[in-house]
């Protein structure tokens, strides 16, 4: 494996904690199994990571006053918009970007994994997305990670990450 970045390194930890299926089972879905939560924090955390999903996101509006962004889920347009907690990205988003973004659902608040990967609309507007119906297995997530890893490489937005 040869990566080309940094933020490379993030994308793979990001995917071997929560895609990459050993035994039909996630890192954190053993984890789970394995450790109890020891406070609150730890169980409220823990189950966000259960129910973590990933999508292909357009950024439509920023309060950077309440730290938010808010994003359209555009490979399931018919999802409520979703409410991202995000110091960073809220003072330096720009409406329109496209990002393939795991969102864990905190009681209250969504917050990122950490690890995005950006596009510019009119880089992947010409990027034939793969139908939904190629994500529907149980490896899908894994499948979906790979697709917009390859396509980060061909035409992402590089990310840069600072401390606020």
């Amino acid at each position: 494996l040869q990566f080309e970045s940094e933020h490379e390194v993030d994308l793979l930890n990001d995917f071997l904690i929560y895609d990459w299926p050993e035994d039909n089972q996630t890192l954190i879905q053993k984890y789970t199994q394995k450790y109890e939560a020891i406070n609150k924090v730890e169980r409220d955390t823990l189950a966000a990571a259960l129910k973590a999903y990933s999508s292909l996101f357009e950024v439509i509006t920023l309060d950077a006053s309440r730290n938010l962004v808010f994003l359209e889920d555009l490979l399931h347009p018919d999802s409520p918009e979703v409410e991202l907690t995000d110091i960073g990205f809220s003072r330096s988003m720009v409406p329109g970007v496209i990002l393939f973004v795991r969102i864990l659902p905190m009681p209250g608040f969504n917050m990122s994994s950490g690890g995005p990967m950006a596009f510019s609309p009119i880089e992947i507007s010409g990027v034939e997305l793969p139908e939904k119906t190629d994500f529907a297995s149980p490896h899908a997530s894994a499948r979906r990670f790979q697709f917009f890893f390859n396509l980060q490489r061909q035409v992402g937005i590089e990310i840069e990450t600072a401390t606020v």
